[in-house]
C-alpha cells in the first residue's frame, strides 16, 4: 500500500522501509542540504542529450555563484555542440568525498548557456582555479591563467528544478539509524 503525506516531503511507504522524498522547484529559496552540497562540492556530473537522442555525461568540476552552477568545456567538445542545440541538461551534485556525506546529493535539471567573453573567462577562471586547488595558492593562480585562453569556455548552468536527497536521514525515518 502506498500513502503519501503532505509538507515539504512527499511520505512513500514501501512495507516497512519509507522513503522521504524532498521534490521541490527553485523559487529564490533552496534547502540546507542543496546549499551545502553545493557551496563544499566542487565537482558534479553534467548530462546532455546528443544528436541522436542519447544521453551522455561526464563529470565536470564547478563553483557555485549567483545561483547558477559555472563549469569549463573545450570549445570543440560534444558536450559544447550539445548543449548549442538544446541548453536543456541535467546535474548531478554528490556529496562523496566531501564534509557534507557520501549519502546526499542533489539532482537539478535547467538551462546551459555557453559564455565565451574575455570579461567572463576573466572573472571565473581565477574562482574556479580556487575552488579546485583551494590548497594550493601557487597552483590556483598558475591554473587559472593557463586555462584562460578563448578556446576554453564558460558554462552558466541555471537550475530550473531541484531534487535533493539524504540517504541518511531516509534511514533515520526507516528506523535504520538512530
Amino acid at each position: 500500500m502506498v500513502s503519501a503525506c503532505s509538507a515539504p516531503y512527499d511520505l512513500v511507504n514501501c512495507g516497512a522501509i519509507r522513503i522521504f522524498i524532498d521534490v521541490h522547484s527553485l523559487g529564490g529559496m533552496m534547502d540546507k542540504l542543496t546549499t551545502k552540497l553545493l557551496t563544499h562540492q566542487n565537482e558534479c556530473t553534467i548530462s546532455w542529450i546528443t544528436r541522436d537522442g542519447s544521453p551522455a555525461s561526464t563529470v565536470v568540476s564547478f563553483i557555485w555563484e549567483d545561483d547558477a552552477i559555472w563549469m569549463t568545456a573545450l570549445s570543440a567538445s560534444a558536450r559544447v555542440g550539445a548543449i548549442r542545440r538544446d541548453p536543456r541538461i541535467s546535474v548531478v551534485v554528490s556529496g562523496k568525498g566531501c564534509k557534507v556525506g557520501d549519502t546526499r546529493c542533489v539532482s537539478m535539471r535547467g538551462r546551459c548557456e555557453i559564455l565565451d567573453s574575455a570579461e567572463i573567462r576573466d572573472w571565473f577562471f581565477p574562482r574556479f582555479s580556487r575552488k579546485v586547488l583551494h590548497k594550493s595558492r601557487m597552483g590556483a593562480s598558475m591554473m587559472a591563467k593557463a586555462m584562460n585562453s578563448p578556446g576554453n569556455l564558460v558554462l552558466k548552468f541555471t537550475p530550473e528544478k531541484t531534487i535533493p536527497y539524504d540517504a541518511r536521514r531516509a534511514m533515520q525515518a526507516a528506523n535504520f539509524l538512530p
